[in-house]
């Protein structure tokens, strides 16, 4: 939709690929749209491998909890994204980040890329106040209801990356 004609020789473009993909009947050549990438991290107690904290968007309303995010800015790397994102959201430095895998997301026209890390001082964690409006400490066993449904909390939507960070942390995957 944000692309039609081909850049190329002006022709309009046919969908390919489900969308993924553009091609030119014209000139022949394929065009790929812009994909972003956005990092995703669940974050561990510096202290106590057992909490995990989450945060509530201000977009969300209140009950809901998920991984911090945020879009990578050009030039700079996944890592620094990460620590960046973290330290404006959620008021922390970081340390054993590691990258857990990804997911196209296509709204809008992102890729996720999965972290886990482990903050560096507990006691630095606050709210940015106006994207992030709370961050909340959770044990195993809050997690363990909150995925079976047993709990208020909503954690993220099945076939989101956020929530596969979650359930591979509850369930003890390295």
């Amino acid at each position: 939709r944000d692309a039609p004609f081909c850049p190329a020789c002006g022709t309009r473009t046919e969908l390919r690929h489900a969308g993924w993909s553009r091609h030119c009947p014209r000139c022949g050549r394929e065009h790929f749209p812009r994909t972003d990438p956005a990092v995703i991290v669940l974050l561990s107690s510096a202290t106590d491998p057992d909490r995990i904290l989450l945060g509530a968007n201000a977009a969300w309303g209140g009950g809901r909890y998920s991984c911090f995010a945020g879009f990578a800015e050009a030039g700079e790397s996944l890592e620094d994204a990460v620590a960046r994102e973290i330290l404006e959201e959620a008021g922390v430095r970081l340390q054993d980040v590691q990258y857990r895998g990804s997911q196209v997301w296509p709204y809008p026209r992102s890729l996720m890329l999965g972290f886990r890390a482990r903050i560096l001082d507990d006691t630095e964690v606050r709210p940015d106040g106006e994207e992030i409006v709370e961050v909340r400490w959770f044990d195993r066993e809050q997690i363990g209801a909150a995925l079976r449904g047993e709990d208020a909390v909503q954690l993220p939507g099945t076939s989101s990356i956020a929530r596969r960070l979650i359930e591979d942390w509850y369930g003890g995957a390295a």
